[in-house]
């Protein structure tokens, strides 16, 4: 397997004034994978991605010891620069299947523009180029679709259409951010295993956000847990769904229903809610909700390597640090 890094972010912290909404989350992202990105709403997840786009909201900040893409320092790069060199090779699936499109624009102005944008090609190329994606993303009738505004299209035509133009200019990475949210389940499958089946045979990555742990357990090979804007827990799938070692990891694969698995009892809920302030502070975040906390979580908390990747930000991760 080629692990050839494709993006290294090490220590990126990200504020509005003085409020923290990210804190010192460390992330490689390796040619080839299929990573996900897991937690609750109001985790920090969507806030990441954001980041490292270099399209945060008016007001927030960030910064970091390091924040490289495709070998290129972003620290050092002006806005404009790090614009084409995240539009030329980072193809983006937005959650919301209309969020990304123009309700005034017809979807052949829309699925071009980047391409021309970045000096791909003309616009007779981008059509061209565009119809086959639309065919190869599952929709026949491309002289329709082309011609169609987004309100014309379904929510599943419009989240391929997505699909289409994050791959129009052949990027060597694609973000899909809760890419089914606004689908059915039949849709929201076929959508995944057209993702899926994407970087299978192009060799592209995908990092999916969601906090459908569900969806990430089939189709992606290693995940990463967020809580409150910190990186919990880091590891291939199969480690993650048949030992998680963070308590926080444990209760969100016992709250949330995975397919295949009967359940007949009533799932468990965690007590408490993501909290949005105080969360530049060094101890475990998670210890008021957590139902193992005890006097050392009150302590500095560091990573733990668990050996084979494996990441874990808990005193107790291992055993070692019961009291």
């Amino acid at each position: 397997m080629n692990t050839q890094e494709l993006v290294s972010i090490k220590n990126l912290t990200v504020r509005t004034g003085s409020h923290v909404i990210i804190k010192d989350m460390s992330l490689d992202i390796r040619e080839g994978e299929l990573l996900g990105i897991a937690g609750e709403s109001g985790s920090g997840k969507t806030m990441l991605v954001r980041a490292l786009l270099g399209v945060l909201p008016e007001g927030v900040t960030m910064q970091a010891e390091k924040l490289s893409i495709f070998g290129e320092d972003c620290l050092k790069l002006s806005a404009k620069q790090r614009q084409r060199l995240v539009g030329a090779n980072i193809g983006f699936v937005p959650q919301n299947t209309i969020e990304g499109l123009h309700p005034l624009l017809k979807i052949s102005n829309q699925i071009t523009e980047g391409y021309r944008s970045f000096g791909k090609g003309s616009r007779s190329e981008g059509l061209r180029l565009a119809e086959e994606l639309l065919r190869k993303v599952g929709l026949e009738d491309t002289g329709r679709v082309l011609d169609s505004y987004p309100w014309n299209l379904s929510g599943g035509m419009r989240q391929r259409v997505n699909i289409a133009a994050a791959l129009m200019n052949d990027p060597r990475l694609i973000i899909a951010d809760e890419p089914t949210t606004a689908l059915d389940s039949a849709v929201a499958r076929q959508t995944m295993e057209l993702l899926v089946s994407i970087a299978e045979e192009t060799g592209k990555s995908i990092v999916m956000i969601s906090h459908d742990l569900s969806m990430m357990r089939h189709y992606t090979r290693r995940i990463m847990i967020t809580y409150a804007g910190r990186m919990m827990e880091l590891g291939d799938t199969e480690t993650i769904f048949k030992a998680p070692a963070h308590p926080y990891t444990r209760a969100l694969t016992r709250v949330i229903p995975v397919i295949g698995e009967e359940r007949p009892e009533r799932l468990p809920e965690i007590p408490g809610s993501v909290p949005e302030l105080g969360r530049d502070t060094e101890e475990c975040i998670f210890a008021p909700r957590c139902e193992l906390a005890g006097e050392i979580c009150r302590n500095p908390v560091k990573l733990r390597e668990l050996g084979g990747g494996h990441l874990c930000l808990c005193a107790k991760c291992g055993g070692d640090g019961d009291e």
